[in-house]
């Protein structure tokens, strides 16, 4: 019996999947919306990739709420309890999710009595899914700090919206959250967190689209587009950056040089978003 992967081989013509390049020596690939739909079907069809599903058909709905409240049911007071001990979350075994992180993102608008739990459940997901490699007593002490001080739903839809209300001058508070304390190989999965839950809480409007996941691939992979389109970038590496100031000033030219990447070559063309620009990159790029 052939695995799901090679039945997926089978069933999609992988030559129609291949990406074009603007210079393909050079590796710099063509900004067009036509790759962005390559990759994003090529990661919705990858079990390796579960969250990337149709937020349009979110499927098993009733299914869903089901499992959600007979886990919540089970769970609540062992997650009000490591919340009350600031997060030492030793679990690593008996808690298994079954779904992607895009339905429990989405179930936070319907389930405000949940919220404690979900982000414990989300922080987890988007960990896994992205191979983070953060650990869970580490999550657990991140889930503690939203939660402490964005104490409900409507709380931290403000705080994720920060980067509309001053995009020139963002404090990147819920970002700063992972970040402070040095914990500089958050701003990975902090960038993460805010990208997919602002693109699934929001899909469909001008906020899904606020965040650019830091990612080493993307970072490493900027230089080829800034010089192509002569766009000042000084790379750094994040372990070299030494307080919260500088991880926020370099995330926010990070920000900006993604914005004008993306503006440069659409002038002539279309615009992409960040989420199409960093999957985009990151799956060109990334070895593997």
């Amino acid at each position: 019996m052939l695995s799901i992967t090679e039945q997926l081989k089978n069933e999609l013509n992988s030559t129609s999947f291949e990406l074009e390049y603007d210079d393909e020596e050079n590796g710099i690939i063509a900004l067009t919306t036509k790759n962005v739909q390559k990759v994003e079907t090529m990661l919705r069809y990858n079990p390796d990739y579960p969250q990337f599903i149709d937020l349009g058909n979110l499927k098993y709905k009733n299914e869903f709420e089901n499992y959600l409240q007979q886990k919540y049911d089970k769970e609540q007071n062992f997650v009000k309890k490591y919340l009350i001990n600031k997060g030492k979350y030793e679990d690593t075994k008996n808690i298994k999710y079954e779904y992607s992180s895009v339905y429990y993102i989405k179930a936070l608008e319907n389930h405000k009595e949940m919220y404690s739990y979900l982000i414990l459940i989300i922080l987890r997901k988007i960990n896994s899914e992205n191979s983070t490699r953060v650990s869970l007593e580490d999550i657990g002490q991140i889930a503690y700090k939203i939660v402490n001080k964005y104490s409900d739903y409507n709380k931290l839809v403000d705080a994720l919206k920060e980067p509309s209300k001053s995009p020139k001058n963002c404090n990147y508070e819920l970002i700063r959250i992972f970040c402070e304390g040095l914990q500089k190989r958050y701003l990975s999965l902090a960038t993460k967190f805010c990208h997919y839950v602002s693109f699934d809480l929001f899909y469909g409007t001008d906020d899904a689209d606020l965040y650019s996941i830091y990612d080493e691939v993307v970072n490493n992979s900027l230089k080829k587009y800034t010089d192509k389109y002569n766009i000042e970038f000084d790379k750094k590496e994040l372990a070299n950056l030494e307080n919260w100031d500088e991880i926020r000033n370099y995330y926010c030219n990070y920000q900006e040089v993604i914005k004008r990447i993306i503006e440069s070559y659409g002038k002539s063309t279309e615009i992409i978003s960040r989420n199409g620009f960093d999957h985009l990159i990151w799956y060109s790029n990334k070895k593997i």
